[in-house]
């Protein structure tokens, strides 16, 4: 019997993007990090993690 792998998802590369509050209270967008993941959903999940600790919103994961 002849053992077959699980097909795996290509990897992609996503620009992840989180709001950053000035101290005079504007709200801007930056582009925080660019990881490789699998899903747009694997890839939220690292920026959500990633904004918490710089202190950010997460606003969205973008395919590059």
């Amino acid at each position: 019997m002849k053992i077959r792998k699980k097909h795996r998802k290509p990897l992609k590369n996503y620009q992840l993007y989180a709001d950053h509050t000035l101290p005079s209270g504007i709200i801007k967008q930056r582009a925080i990090s660019e990881v490789e993941a699998r899903s747009a959903e694997e890839a939220s999940k690292t920026g959500f993690t990633l904004a918490k600790m710089l202190g950010m919103t997460f606003t969205h994961a973008k395919a590059i």
